[in-house]
């Protein structure tokens, strides 16, 4: 089954933990998420996340489904997959930058994989590798929870 298709080259995807959900991160800067279609055959039409800050190089989602990651640049958005307000507005978590005493330009270095901590504990936990051959930990309950 062909989803509808994203604008640029699709350069990662993840389901939901109940795969109801599929998110794919683009070229173009943009998320897309797709619902499975309904018992019915109709499908809920495909929500996009746009605005990044460069190319979405991971999408990950948290134990619960409810939650969506995805990080592009040097940033990485949390947010309810679908967009639906629970109360919270998105989250939005960029890293330190590295200093120019430590051979840096003060700037935050790329961020290219995510994964959430699976224990119950430590649900918003997020880690996010980084260019620099590093790991940020994000605490994904807080605004900038680097």
């Amino acid at each position: 089954d062909l989803l509808e298709r994203c604008a640029a080259a699709v350069l990662c995807v993840a389901a939901s933990p109940d795969g109801s959900l599929l998110a794919a991160g683009c070229l173009d800067k943009s998320v897309r998420v797709w619902s499975r279609p309904a018992v019915s055959g109709s499908r809920v039409p495909a929500l996009d996340w746009i605005g990044f800050n460069g190319p979405v190089t991971a999408v990950a989602w948290n134990a619960s489904g409810e939650l969506l990651a995805a990080c592009a640049g040097t940033a990485v958005l949390v947010a309810n997959a679908l967009g639906e307000p629970k109360g919270k507005p998105p989250v939005l978590c960029r890293g330190p930058g590295v200093p120019e005493a430590e051979g840096g330009a003060g700037t935050c270095p790329r961020l290219s994989r995510l994964a959430w901590c699976p224990s119950k504990d430590h649900a918003m936990l997020l880690a996010a590798a980084t260019s620099h051959g590093g790991v940020l930990l994000f605490d994904a309950s807080v605004a900038d929870g680097a």
